[in-house]
């Protein structure tokens, strides 16, 4: 189980507002950022990729 919740990206952001809102955290913050932004960018580029294959 500790595995699954390493590669959810959910976990970080949440880990994240933890370290926000009550200064309580796993990760660092730097990490928690980077694999937000790292989801964020595999995600809006799949789906680039995959609206461009429809259009």
């Amino acid at each position: 189980m500790d595995f699954l919740a390493k590669i959810n990206p959910l976990s970080y952001g949440i880990d994240a507002l933890k370290c926000t809102v009550i200064g309580q955290q796993e990760f660092s913050l730097f990490l928690d950022i980077a694999v937000i932004v790292a989801t964020a960018v595999v995600m809006i580029s799949g789906a680039v990729f995959l609206f461009n294959r429809e259009g």
